[in-house]
């Protein structure tokens, strides 16, 4: 008894569906351990991190000045004077005369400015912790849907691969002359269909593949 080609479609995608559901998951190929070194990797490697560096260094800089801007509040002044004049009005000495000047006003902005500079670097830290944050969910988020484009190729793979030895025996019958052209030609156009699908599917796998790449700033193959 001949099964229509429907039923033949059914049969064979619940074949495709069962294997590959029995054989692994998304889940299952989660590596947590090489998950981390991509995360650490991107943190080393891209760009972008590299900038909340700079800006903590900047802020570091700026908050050591801020300290030793202290010095600038008091000024020491030294004068010599050769020789010694009495007049009427004014006495002038002789000699060496040393003087020590407070600037009230740099006094009290100085405060301000070392916590001003304590709070920028604060927020240069606080900023870099909350990239990293980010940066690592969205590492696990590309490595993720790298995994999913990886297990959708293998189900295509495999129901490419059950629809060429599907053609192979309609086309068989077909010569033989128990199978209509119609049907045969059914066969082909979803052959190709199934091809073009699995063209599709490792175009994504492809692109998962440099995204996740673009971010760690290494290719996969390189991160052991």
């Amino acid at each position: 008894m001949k099964l229509p080609i429907r039923n033949i479609i059914l049969i064979l995608f619940l074949f495709t569906f069962s294997y590959v559901r029995s054989q692994e998951s998304i889940s299952s190929l989660v590596n947590e351990q090489y998950l981390q070194k991509l995360v650490d990797t991107a943190k080393k490697y891209y760009p972008k991190n590299k900038t909340f560096d700079h800006k903590i260094n900047f802020a570091n800089e700026a908050l050591k000045k801020a300290h030793l801007s202290w010095y600038d509040v008091i000024t020491f002044s030294l004068a010599y004077s050769p020789t010694n004049t009495t007049n009427a009005t004014a006495v002038t000495l002789t000699g060496f005369q040393a003087g020590i000047f407070v600037n009230l006003g740099s006094l009290l902005v100085k405060p301000n400015n070392i916590r001003q500079a304590k709070e920028d670097l604060a927020i240069a830290e606080l900023n870099k912790k909350e990239y990293a944050l980010n940066l690592e969910a969205e590492v696990k988020s590309r490595y993720y849907k790298y995994l999913q484009q990886t297990v959708l190729l293998k189900l295509q793979n495999q129901r490419a691969f059950d629809w060429e030895v599907y053609v192979k025996q309609v086309k068989y019958k077909f010569e033989k002359g128990e199978e209509t052209l119609e049907s045969y030609s059914k066969a082909l156009v979803s052959l190709s269909e199934q091809k073009q699908y699995q063209t599709e599917a490792e175009g994504a796998l492809l692109i998962a593949k440099s995204y996740l790449e673009e971010i760690i700033g290494k290719k996969l193959e390189e991160v052991h």
